[in-house]
């Protein structure tokens, strides 16, 4: 084999370890908990629909809390919180950003994301009139190492918040 050969092929190999390495320390992190509750005492969507259309101040507010970071990384870590609409739209409705502490190592949190009713409202799914649902995503990223500007999916999770009695 030819020193170019050669060359190229443990330059390939450098670089798929280097995208590898970010996806493997990634693969790690995981959410532990994610809850959301509508403001106003509520953890359900009023029925009938009108009972909740009328209810134009109460917000939707989630957190989460995540295992498995590195530890003592500084990357940065962030959410967005998406509606799965009925007709199989996906809008982000929220972003926030991780807090971490040094006594909570490998740990972070995320205490509050707020969505105004009237744009959370609009991604239930009415087909079952006595039992609607909201379909929540929260897809985590961190920032790449070295890598400006480029966040890589680490983790997600989903929750349905019913109505009904």
């Amino acid at each position: 084999m030819s020193r170019l050969r050669i060359l190229v092929s443990c330059s390939a190999v450098l670089v798929a370890a280097a995208l590898v390495a970010p996806a493997r320390a990634a693969a790690r992190v995981r959410v532990v908990a994610f809850g959301c509750k509508i403001t106003g005492g509520r953890a359900r969507i009023l029925v009938p629909r009108a009972a909740e259309e009328a209810r134009s101040d109460d917000e939707l507010r989630c957190w989460a809390n995540l295992d498995g970071l590195a530890r003592g990384g500084r990357a940065p870590v962030a959410a967005e919180l998406r509606i799965l609409a009925p007709d199989g739209k996906v809008r982000t409705v929220a972003t926030g950003a991780f807090e971490t502490s040094r006594d909570r190592p490998g740990r972070a949190w995320l205490d509050q994301m707020f969505v105004p009713h009237w744009t959370w409202s609009s991604g239930v799914d009415w087909r079952a009139p006595a039992r609607p649902v909201l379909r929540l995503e929260l897809r985590v990223s961190a920032h790449a190492p070295g890598r400006r500007g480029r966040w890589l999916p680490v983790a997600d999770a989903r929750l349905d918040l019913r109505g009904g009695r």
